[in-house]
């Protein structure tokens, strides 16, 4: 019986990498066109794989609108293969809701060309997330394509050889949830079949054939007919022509992916090997797992990070909220924001593994998205502000809500900038301004809705010009007296707000402190003493465990690229505290205090000159001998540590001026803790995994990816370290967490030679994270997520119906992480949704409101599935171990 060879023609498009987008776009119009002039004049050319993301449709229509029908001629007829993703994204570096985000639109783009591709493409991930299977299943995937993982085949790889790894390029994958999809793996990558001779040679053929039938597990082979940026083949259906009659054991099809499953799937039995949940190719040499992309011009991660929590945590939220009391919910405007956010989603973008000019351009989007976000924050908070009532406070010179976008209830600290005063118009302009400055200090007093007066410091008047700009009239300018006042917001309801007023006393009360003896800042949970080091000393009060040594840096040296991190042979890591650090009290408030830490650290300022002649011949990471160079520069970090009066977890931020290069600059957390295992936040999961690598790991680091926090526990408590951005860890063999904050590199690597300066981070950084101890998993999860949902503010300026009630969004459940609070997108209707972090069955109730008078079960791709029915005074629906639930309201 003959083999089926499936010959797929398609080329990996990275959008922008080694040259910048511009450039690749040029040839993205090359390659389609040549592609449609192919359908048109060979008959034999069946189809062409368009790499399984919609973006580079939008990036050839901006340049050919014009033939824009015919490519959705194209891929109605099953000439283009098209979806299901908007960009072929890295999956660690981009959030839960993110990769949906990615997952909607793409698919709805590809719908609306009148046809998808169901296979999950992950053709050169960089790792693949473990509930891809699941998300996977529930967008009608038919199976999953993907290139790296497990252990496979191609260069720089070892062949699979049983135990977790599949022994076939067919396999099963499933979720932690139990979803399970077929998985195709590239075992000889995804160019194993460009190329192809037209005359049929032996010397392509034979170990072409022989390396695919290798790892087949069926009589249906697929090879691969182009790679990075390939353009078509034009003589491909002669090629395989002449083949068909050259190899009479083999029927040689001009295939697609459709095709390729249609035959390949029903022959997929139990004897196929099932593999779980992440694969992060933990059981190769670990020289490229790629995960060192996650400190690559770290100024850009934090940025992502700070944009998809604009979007998804705020912008969504308010606008969710917003819209139940009349105003329209911005979709345009908001798919807007994620479509320039999600451009830089692609792995040589988000992963910063690029040219320059892609990470300026990166840069720019991230500032584009950003400002796109931030007007509709501002816009729904005016509007909200109009429907919040501010009876009780005729005594305040000035009043202001404060929202909290998070699921749960929360207490954190906030700054608020108040005017006071506003003068509109430009008539005696500098007579204000002159007027303000001489002002004596005043003294306020904070009030909330009951009249408490409530812990606060409010700074000396200021000058501020403003303007509004209404929308029945031109631009109003004026000048406001400001005042910036800082508390503690305590318990302000989930998608809620609470109500403040200042007022001017003669004398605000004598004030408590945290700051409990020399350095040392105390509340009921905490105790910080910071050492004459730098390092700092935290005391667990609640479950008696001392963390000894924290936030002291080390530096290395790095001579690898911007994928790798290559460490220096024979190089010892600098650590700092070796000379004692200037610490000062900066903040010294009855709800807060604040020390900020300075520590000095003598450090090369770059690699000796071999780097650049190592470089300069591709010579490999692993055989590169040079050293950190002689001449030595300071690095001066300014660690600041907080403690608020109410706080579970001490805030961290660091800020320094890299003035060295090619180095890594990391901060260690010991933790004591005695454990093999410790929690990671990925995509929709908190997995687990192993504190040391197998034997097979050779690489001498040990990093790998996280997204908001990474934690290690016992049986008695645990040490939990959030981030804003900071995508790399490592835990260390005495169980020290070292989360990288810096990795400078002055080359793009893989291929060729591509000198990158702007990878070198010769600037300023200000990186955010926090340290919470805890006693149970679930208090640490809340915490963590509530860490990337800030508190906004709004001043009340006028009138208000009153129509926004708290209590409107209300819900239980243990280990439960929610994750969307938006609207459909492109619809009316209320998506909610969650994830179990356990793996233990979990009970969702949602409690019945004037927002949610009816709820049915949804998926990722928002479709109502099915009615649930209501109990006393709301839902309760059962959440499977470790799944993604997603929740409508029809509204």
């Amino acid at each position: 019986m003959k083999k089926n060879v499936h010959i797929i023609s398609h080329s990996h498009w990275d959008r922008e990498w080694y040259m910048p987008f511009e450039y690749h776009r040029f040839h993205l119009i090359e390659l389609i066109d040549t592609c449609m002039k192919l359908f048109e004049t060979d008959l034999d050319f069946r189809g062409f794989h368009l790499d399984g993301h919609t973006a580079l449709l939008e990036d050839y229509l901006e340049i050919k609108p014009q033939s824009k029908e015919k490519l959705r001629q194209y891929v109605q007829e099953g000439k283009f293969a098209i979806g299901p993703w908007y960009v072929l994204q890295d999956e660690f570096l981009t959030s839960s809701e993110a990769n949906i985000r990615n997952l909607l639109t793409g698919m709805q783009i590809a719908e609306e060309y009148g046809k998808v591709c169901h296979a999950g493409y992950f053709p050169d991930s960089f790792g693949n997330a473990g509930q891809m299977p699941q998300i996977m299943k529930q967008a009608g995937m038919r199976a999953i394509v993907f290139g790296r993982g497990v252990k496979p085949t191609g260069e720089n790889n070892t062949v699979s050889d049983g135990g977790y790894e599949s022994q076939f390029s067919e396999m099963f994958w499933e979720s932690p949830d139990g979803s399970r999809l077929p998985a195709i793996l590239f075992a000889n990558w995804y160019n194993n079949g460009w190329e192809v001779p037209v005359d049929a040679n032996e010397d392509y053929w034979l170990p072409k054939l022989a390396a695919v039938e290798k790892y087949a597990g069926t009589d249906e082979l697929l090879m691969m007919n182009g790679c990075d940026h390939q353009p078509v083949q034009c003589d491909i259906t002669e090629a395989i022509k002449n083949a068909e009659e050259k190899y009479p054991d083999y029927h040689f099809i001009h295939s697609g992916f459709e095709t390729y499953m249609d035959a390949l799937l029903p022959k997929m039995d139990e004897s196929f090997t099932v593999v779980k949940g992440e694969l992060i190719s933990q059981d190769t040499d670990g020289w490229t797992t790629l995960v060192n992309t996650c400190s690559t011009m770290v100024d850009l991660k934090v940025a992502n990070r700070k944009g998809e929590q604009l979007l998804e945590n705020i912008a969504e939220p308010l606008a969710c909220v917003a819209a139940q009391y009349g105003m329209e919910y911005p979709h345009d405007m908001l798919l807007y924001a994620w479509k320039t956010l999600m451009k830089n989603h692609p792995h040589d973008s988000i992963c910063s593994c690029s040219c320059d000019e892609v990470n300026d351009e990166v840069r720019m989007r991230f500032q584009k998205s950003r400002q796109a976000a931030e007007r509709i924050v501002e816009e729904t908070l005016s509007y909200l502000a109009k429907k919040i009532d501010r009876t009780g406070f005729d005594d305040c010179d000035a009043v202001f809500a404060v929202f909290n976008p998070f699921g749960k209830p929360q207490t954190d600290t906030v700054c608020v900038n108040v005017d006071v005063e506003r003068h509109y118009g430009y008539g005696d302009f500098m007579k204000h301004v002159q007027d303000i400055k001489s002002l004596p200090e005043e003294s306020y007093e904070l009030v909330d809705a009951s009249g408490k007066v409530i812990a606060c410091s409010v700074t000396k008047a200021e000058p501020r010009f403003g303007y509004d700009l209404p929308k029945d009239k031109f631009r109003q300018p004026y000048l406001a007296k400001q005042v910036m006042v800082s508390f503690e917001a305590c318990d302000v309801p989930a998608m809620g707000y609470a109500v403040y007023g200042i007022r001017r006393v003669e004398k605000v009360k004598e004030k408590a402190s945290l700051i409990t003896g020399k350095h040392c800042m105390e509340n009921e949970l905490l105790r910080a003493q910071i050492n004459p080091d730098g390092t700092v000393t935290l005391l667990d009060k609640k479950n008696d465990r001392i963390f000894y040594d924290l936030l002291r840096y080390e530096d290395v040296g790095d001579n690898g690229n911007e994928y790798i991190f290559a460490p220096v042979p024979g190089d010892m890591p600098i650590l700092s505290g070796n000379t004692p650090a200037e610490i000062e009290l900066i903040r010294d408030e009855e709800f807060c205090a604040e020390y900020k830490i300075t520590t000095r650290m003598q450090i090369p300022a770059e690699a000796d000159a071999k780097l650049s002649e190592e470089r300069s011949v591709m010579m490999g990471l692993r055989h590169r001998q040079a050293k950190r160079g002689k001449e030595l520069v300071e690095l001066k970090l300014e660690t600041y540590v907080s403690l608020e009066k109410n706080a579970k977890a001490l805030k961290v931020r660091t800020a320094f001026t890299n003035p060295a290069k090619d180095h890594r600059l990391r901060v260690l957390i010991p933790t004591g803790i005695k454990t093999d295992v410790h929690k990671v936040e990925s995509v929709f999961e908190a997995a687990q995994r192993n504190n040391e690598h197998k034997p097979t790991w050779t690489y001498p680091s040990g990093c790998e990816h996280q997204q908001g926090f990474v934690m290690l526990s016992d049986e008695q408590s645990g040490l939990a370290v959030a981030n804003i951005g900071l995508y790399e860890y490592e835990v260390l063999k005495d169980r020290t967490l070292a989360l990288t904050i810096l990795r400078a590199t002055g080359e793009l690597g893989d291929w060729g030679v591509f000198p990158t300066k702007l990878s070198q981070c010769l600037r300023d950084f200000s990186l955010e994270y926090e340290i919470m101890p805890f006693g149970n998993e679930d208090e640490a999860f809340s915490e963590m997520a509530a860490y990337q949902y800030p508190m906004q503010s709004v001043q009340l300026l006028s009138e208000s119906d009153g129509a926004y009630q708290n209590g409107q969004l209300v819900w239980t459940g243990e280990e439960l992480r929610m994750t969307a609070f938006k609207k459909a997108q492109g619809g009316n209707n209320l998506i909610l949704r969650w994830v179990n972090y356990s793996g233990k069955e979990q009970t969702l109730f949602v409690k019945k409101s004037a927002w949610i008078s009816n709820l049915y079960r949804s998926n990722v791709l928002e479709q109502k599935l099915e009615e649930l029915k209501e109990s006393k005074d709301g839902w309760t629906v059962i959440v499977k171990p470790y799944e993604i639930i997603t929740l409508g309201v029809e509204q």
